[in-house]
Protein backbone atom coordinates (compact mmCIF):
# COMPACT_ATOMS: atom_id res chain seq x y z
CA UNK A 1 0.00 0.00 0.00
CA UNK A 2 2.78 2.35 0.91
CA UNK A 3 4.57 1.60 -2.37
CA UNK A 4 1.42 2.45 -4.35
CA UNK A 5 1.01 5.79 -2.53
CA UNK A 6 4.66 6.63 -3.16
CA UNK A 7 4.27 5.81 -6.84
CA UNK A 8 1.16 8.05 -7.04
CA UNK A 9 2.96 10.98 -5.39
CA UNK A 10 5.97 10.50 -7.69
CA UNK A 11 3.69 10.53 -10.74
CA UNK A 12 1.96 13.70 -9.55
CA UNK A 13 5.27 15.46 -8.86
CA UNK A 14 6.55 14.55 -12.31
CA UNK A 15 3.26 15.46 -13.99
CA UNK A 16 3.03 19.00 -12.57
CA UNK A 17 5.90 20.46 -14.60
CA UNK A 18 4.68 18.70 -17.71
CA UNK A 19 1.09 19.93 -17.27
CA UNK A 20 2.42 23.45 -16.93
CA UNK A 21 -0.47 24.68 -14.77
CA UNK A 22 -1.14 27.30 -17.36
CA UNK A 23 2.58 28.04 -17.85
CA UNK A 24 4.57 27.78 -21.04
CA UNK A 25 4.89 30.26 -23.90
CA UNK A 26 2.14 28.89 -26.11
CA UNK A 27 -0.56 28.85 -23.45
CA UNK A 28 0.03 32.34 -22.06
CA UNK A 29 -3.17 34.46 -22.20
CA UNK A 30 -3.00 37.57 -24.37
CA UNK A 31 -2.28 40.82 -22.57
CA UNK A 32 -5.27 43.01 -21.73
CA UNK A 33 -6.32 45.32 -24.58
CA UNK A 34 -5.47 48.94 -23.90
CA UNK A 35 -4.96 51.92 -26.14
CA UNK A 36 -1.22 51.73 -25.48
CA UNK A 37 -0.69 48.26 -26.85
CA UNK A 38 -3.37 48.07 -29.53
CA UNK A 39 -2.29 48.59 -33.08
CA UNK A 40 -5.18 49.27 -35.37
CA UNK A 41 -5.04 48.78 -39.05
CA UNK A 42 -6.98 51.50 -40.84
CA UNK A 43 -9.94 50.20 -42.75
CA UNK A 44 -9.25 50.23 -46.45
CA UNK A 45 -12.78 50.16 -47.80
CA UNK A 46 -12.38 52.99 -50.24
CA UNK A 47 -14.14 52.17 -53.44
CA UNK A 48 -13.40 54.01 -56.60
CA UNK A 49 -16.68 54.66 -58.33
CA UNK A 50 -16.26 54.11 -62.00
CA UNK A 51 -17.85 56.68 -64.27
CA UNK A 52 -21.07 55.42 -65.78
CA UNK A 53 -20.66 54.13 -69.30
CA UNK A 54 -21.32 56.74 -71.95
CA UNK A 55 -24.68 55.96 -73.55
CA UNK A 56 -25.17 55.64 -77.26
CA UNK A 57 -26.46 58.97 -78.44
CA UNK A 58 -29.57 59.33 -80.55
CA UNK A 59 -28.66 61.02 -83.84
CA UNK A 60 -29.22 64.74 -84.27
CA UNK A 61 -31.61 64.88 -87.21
CA UNK A 62 -32.46 68.59 -87.22
CA UNK A 63 -30.73 71.79 -88.18
CA UNK A 64 -30.27 74.43 -85.52
CA UNK A 65 -33.61 76.19 -84.93
CA UNK A 66 -33.92 79.96 -85.10
CA UNK A 67 -35.72 81.99 -82.45
CA UNK A 68 -38.29 84.31 -84.01
CA UNK A 69 -39.95 87.24 -82.20
CA UNK A 70 -43.46 86.65 -80.79
CA UNK A 71 -44.86 89.99 -79.58
CA UNK A 72 -47.69 90.23 -77.06
CA UNK A 73 -47.14 86.68 -75.87
CA UNK A 74 -48.49 85.99 -72.37
CA UNK A 75 -48.85 82.63 -70.65
CA UNK A 76 -48.67 81.75 -66.99
CA UNK A 77 -47.51 78.15 -67.35
CA UNK A 78 -44.89 76.13 -69.23
CA UNK A 79 -46.01 75.42 -72.79
CA UNK A 80 -44.68 72.31 -74.55
CA UNK A 81 -44.69 71.59 -78.29
CA UNK A 82 -43.40 68.18 -79.36
CA UNK A 83 -41.68 68.72 -82.71
CA UNK A 84 -40.86 64.98 -82.88
CA UNK A 85 -41.50 62.25 -80.34
CA UNK A 86 -38.59 60.04 -79.42
CA UNK A 87 -38.66 56.28 -79.00
CA UNK A 88 -36.09 55.96 -76.19
CA UNK A 89 -36.59 55.99 -72.42
CA UNK A 90 -38.41 58.85 -70.70
CA UNK A 91 -36.56 61.40 -68.60
CA UNK A 92 -37.57 62.61 -65.15
CA UNK A 93 -36.55 65.10 -62.50
CA UNK A 94 -32.89 64.83 -61.36
CA UNK A 95 -31.84 62.85 -64.43
CA UNK A 96 -28.51 63.79 -66.00
CA UNK A 97 -29.41 64.21 -69.67
CA UNK A 98 -27.33 64.78 -72.80
CA UNK A 99 -28.90 67.13 -75.30
CA UNK A 100 -28.46 69.78 -77.93
CA UNK A 101 -30.34 72.98 -77.16
CA UNK A 102 -30.82 76.63 -77.93
CA UNK A 103 -32.11 78.97 -75.22
CA UNK A 104 -33.64 82.21 -76.36
CA UNK A 105 -35.79 85.24 -75.60
CA UNK A 106 -39.17 84.24 -77.04
CA UNK A 107 -40.73 87.71 -77.40
CA UNK A 108 -37.70 89.50 -78.86
CA UNK A 109 -36.37 86.61 -80.94
CA UNK A 110 -32.86 86.63 -79.48
CA UNK A 111 -30.60 83.65 -78.88
CA UNK A 112 -29.27 83.65 -75.32
CA UNK A 113 -27.25 80.44 -75.38
CA UNK A 114 -26.43 78.05 -78.20
CA UNK A 115 -25.36 74.45 -77.51
CA UNK A 116 -26.66 72.94 -80.74
CA UNK A 117 -24.40 70.61 -82.71
CA UNK A 118 -21.30 72.25 -81.32
CA UNK A 119 -17.93 70.52 -81.74
CA UNK A 120 -17.21 67.96 -79.03
CA UNK A 121 -19.65 66.19 -76.74
CA UNK A 122 -23.27 67.25 -76.41
CA UNK A 123 -24.32 69.37 -73.44
CA UNK A 124 -24.92 67.59 -70.15
CA UNK A 125 -27.59 69.00 -67.81
CA UNK A 126 -28.99 67.69 -64.52
CA UNK A 127 -32.72 68.38 -64.61
CA UNK A 128 -32.94 69.92 -61.15
CA UNK A 129 -36.01 72.08 -60.50
CA UNK A 130 -33.94 75.02 -59.27
CA UNK A 131 -33.38 78.54 -60.53
CA UNK A 132 -32.69 78.75 -64.26
CA UNK A 133 -33.48 75.06 -64.89
CA UNK A 134 -36.93 75.06 -63.28
CA UNK A 135 -38.99 75.77 -66.40
CA UNK A 136 -36.83 73.52 -68.56
CA UNK A 137 -37.18 70.66 -66.06
CA UNK A 138 -40.97 71.00 -66.02
CA UNK A 139 -41.07 71.11 -69.82
CA UNK A 140 -38.83 68.08 -70.32
CA UNK A 141 -40.69 65.80 -67.93
CA UNK A 142 -41.75 62.66 -69.81
CA UNK A 143 -39.75 63.51 -72.93
CA UNK A 144 -38.22 60.49 -74.66
CA UNK A 145 -34.65 60.13 -75.91
CA UNK A 146 -34.48 60.80 -79.66
CA UNK A 147 -37.22 63.43 -79.54
CA UNK A 148 -37.24 67.16 -80.10
CA UNK A 149 -39.28 69.61 -78.09
CA UNK A 150 -39.94 73.36 -77.89
CA UNK A 151 -40.51 74.61 -74.33
CA UNK A 152 -41.78 78.12 -73.59
CA UNK A 153 -41.20 79.26 -70.02
CA UNK A 154 -43.03 82.18 -68.34
CA UNK A 155 -40.97 84.74 -66.37
CA UNK A 156 -41.87 83.34 -62.93
CA UNK A 157 -40.23 79.99 -63.84
CA UNK A 158 -37.31 81.34 -65.86
CA UNK A 159 -34.89 81.79 -62.97
CA UNK A 160 -34.27 85.50 -63.66
CA UNK A 161 -34.33 87.64 -60.53
CA UNK A 162 -37.01 90.34 -60.28
CA UNK A 163 -34.34 92.98 -59.75
CA UNK A 164 -32.80 92.14 -63.13
CA UNK A 165 -33.77 94.23 -66.17
CA UNK A 166 -34.86 91.08 -68.06
CA UNK A 167 -36.91 89.50 -65.26
CA UNK A 168 -40.09 89.57 -67.38
CA UNK A 169 -38.51 87.59 -70.25
CA UNK A 170 -40.34 84.63 -71.74
CA UNK A 171 -37.70 82.01 -72.40
CA UNK A 172 -37.82 79.38 -75.10
CA UNK A 173 -35.82 76.17 -75.11
CA UNK A 174 -35.40 74.24 -78.35
CA UNK A 175 -34.23 70.81 -77.19
CA UNK A 176 -33.08 67.65 -78.98
CA UNK A 177 -32.74 64.92 -76.33
CA UNK A 178 -29.81 62.68 -77.26
CA UNK A 179 -29.34 60.43 -74.23
CA UNK A 180 -29.51 59.86 -70.47
CA UNK A 181 -26.14 59.72 -68.71
CA UNK A 182 -27.42 58.86 -65.20
CA UNK A 183 -30.59 58.93 -63.14
CA UNK A 184 -31.43 60.36 -59.73
CA UNK A 185 -28.67 62.96 -59.47
CA UNK A 186 -30.19 65.00 -56.64
CA UNK A 187 -27.79 67.04 -54.53
CA UNK A 188 -28.11 64.76 -51.51
CA UNK A 189 -24.68 63.18 -51.52
CA UNK A 190 -26.07 60.01 -53.05
CA UNK A 191 -24.39 58.84 -56.25
CA UNK A 192 -26.26 58.90 -59.52
CA UNK A 193 -27.63 55.61 -60.78
CA UNK A 194 -25.43 54.79 -63.73
CA UNK A 195 -26.68 53.58 -67.09
CA UNK A 196 -26.53 52.82 -69.88
CA UNK A 197 -30.03 54.05 -70.64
Amino acid sequence: MRGGLTSLIACLVLALPLAGCGGGESSRPPPPTTSANTTRTPATTTTTAAAPPRPRLAPLRWRQPTIGPHHDYHVNRVVVHDVAKGKGPKVGIHDYVLMDYVQGDWTRGLTIYDAWDEPGPVAGVILAPIERWRGLTIGMRGMRVGGRRQIIVPPRLGGILRAHADWDTYLVWEVALRGIYARGCANSGEPCRSGPY
